[in-house]
This record gives structure tokens, sequence and C-alpha cells, in this order.
């Protein structure tokens, strides 16, 4: 397996891999703090490119009320994880459906979450992705 821990300044991020020839186990971690986790997030989907993937967010009710985007709430339609595959000549994207998602809040206000994301079958052509204008001739 691997393992590897970062700090930068108030800062950690850990990652532990463990290969395995049916299944493989990735974890990664961090508590960094930032208004919106979507390229964090993105960043490690495309690296690993799992067939699911579950991810958990703690944070206090400041905090979430602080971040601008979080998978963890709204509908699961409005919370699809869309990376690329990380092909340079590709044009396709690999799209996450969230499945599940359960909630906890302990003591005052440590809000705890998760959710299970699917990758879909389909790769997404990046083409029939793309929001489309009226053209005027």
């Amino acid at each position: 397996g691997y393992s590897m821990n970062a700090i930068l300044f108030r800062s950690y991020s850990t990652i532990h891999i463990t290969p395995e020839q049916g299944s493989s186990y990735v974890s990664f971690e961090t508590n960094q703090k930032v208004e919106s986790y979507s390229s964090l997030i993105n960043n490690v989907i495309r690296t690993f490119k799992p067939k699911r993937f579950v991810m958990t967010l703690m944070a206090d009710e400041l905090g979430l009320q602080q971040m601008k985007t979080n998978p963890l709430t709204g509908s699961a339609a409005s919370t699809k994880v869309v990376v690329g595959t990380g092909k340079p000549t590709a044009n396709r994207k690999m799209m996450y459906k969230r499945r599940s998602l359960a909630s906890i809040k302990v003591e005052d206000d440590c809000c705890c979450m998760m959710g299970n994301w699917v990758l879909e079958e389909n790769p997404l052509d990046v083409r029939a992705e793309k929001l489309r204008g009226m053209s005027v001739s």
C-alpha cells in the first residue's frame, strides 16, 4: 500500500491507498478550509477514477454557512459530480450520481454528513453537455 501525509500551515492532507486484486481502497482526508470543495473533489476523483465513492463532511453551522457549494445538500439530481477522464485527447467525462445521503447533528452544532456516489455507466460526451444558446442568422 501507500500512505502520504502533508502539512501546510494549519491544514493537513492524508492519502491512504490499499491496492487489491478485486477492489482497491483509497481514502483522502483534509481539514483545509475553502468556500468550495468542488475542484479538490474533482481532482481526487479524476486521479483515482473510482466506480463509487463515499464522501463525508464534518463542520459546524458557521462553517457550512461559509461554503458556496456543498455536494451533500440539495437534491440528488443537483449534486452530480462530473469530472474529465484525465486524457487530453478525450472529450469524455465521468458522471457520478449521489445514491444515498445520511446526516446527523451532534452536540450543539457539529454537523456530520455522508453521501454515496456511483459512476454512471456511459461517459458523457463533452459537446452533448454544453449549454447552447439560440443563434441568429
